[in-house]
């Protein structure tokens, strides 16, 4: 996936044109990848302290903007240029610490997104597991090296969502 010709298509199209009209001091913080849906590419408005995200089908659409969750009270830039991985790469690398780290516990659900974490650009990768539980797995897209890895049960996440 050409993520660069992603960004082009939709910083060329209509509907991006005349959001950023009414956006100007927004800024690209990160692509969003989930199991059976379309790219998202999010932008951060630090006056709003909101995030808006763009459909990418066929037809790019837009979804209303959202509130944020940032650690550290900072939503860094994606810098496109600092990503030398591929996701197809990131994500046979995920997959196969998957299986031999976690086998039993089998994915039904991949959500992916690649954003800045400590100023390197991250695939923060999350399998959703038939075992309720969460795998998160963060690799570095400059170099490919794996940064973090963990598992936890889904009700750690509803518990700390209270």
């Amino acid at each position: 996936m050409d993520l660069a010709k992603k960004l082009n298509t939709l910083e060329s199209s209509s509907i991006f044109k005349e959001w950023e009209k009414e956006h100007p001091d927004a800024y690209m913080v990160h692509f969003f990848f989930m199991t059976g849906l379309d790219v998202q590419i999010g932008y951060y408005e630090e006056s709003t302290d909101t995030i808006t995200a763009f459909n990418m089908a066929d037809k790019i659409t837009k979804n209303p903007q959202s509130e944020v969750f940032k650690e550290n009270n900072v939503v860094d830039k994606l810098d496109l240029n600092l990503v030398k991985i591929s996701f197809e790469e990131v994500m046979d690398k995920a997959v196969a610490l998957q299986k031999e780290k976690y086998n039993a516990d089998t994915p039904t659900k991949d959500i992916v997104i690649l954003q800045m974490i400590n100023n390197k650009a991250v695939y923060n990768i999350t399998f959703v597991t038939q075992t309720f539980k969460l795998i998160n797995v963060r690799i570095n897209a400059e170099d490919g090296e794996l940064i973090s890895e963990s598992i936890k049960p889904l009700m750690d996440l509803a518990a700390s969502v209270k």
